[in-house]
């Protein structure tokens, strides 16, 4: 029973399901037209909790493993190589944002991921500059938050 879909559908319903009680904490409701500021995160808690369900289900039906951890990182399949730098960068990244400027933060975020997923180096560059100027567009320019 402890299939990877499974697992992952749980762990993403508990989080749904934590987010969706969180969120009956704000005004949910519409005045003129306008929804509250709990409408959005229900509705995403909502989307997740469907979600999830339906992974499990997958899960239950298809019962795949998709991790096989072995003893020793040279053992480690190419994937769980690569998802285990992943979390690394990002745990790196969260610590880093509060001394380093949050764009080149995510640049560098970027940068390493599109490396180890194997990305050529000139595609690296072209998508870490195209995304990280839309994020500075979209946050920076159109809603106004410091980056």
């Amino acid at each position: 029973m402890f299939y990877g879909d499974v697992i992952f559908g749980v762990i993403t319903f508990l989080i749904g399901g934590i987010f969706l009680i969180l969120s009956q904490g704000f005004s949910g409701g519409t005045s003129d037209g306008v929804p509250g500021a709990g409408f959005f995160p229900t509705i995403l808690s909502i989307l997740i909790l469907i979600s999830s369900l339906l992974l499990i289900i997958k899960g239950i039906k298809e019962k795949k493993h998709y991790f096989n951890i072995e003893k020793g990182v040279k053992s480690l399949p190419e994937n769980t190589k690569k998802l285990l730098i992943t979390i690394i960068a990002l745990l790196l990244f969260l610590i880093l944002w509060k001394y380093v400027n949050f764009i080149i933060g995510i640049a560098s975020f970027i940068l390493i991921l599109n490396h180890v997923y194997g990305q050529k180096f000139s595609t690296n560059i072209i998508y870490t500059l195209s995304t990280v100027i839309c994020i500075y567009l979209l946050f920076g320019k159109v809603f106004h938050v410091m980056l």
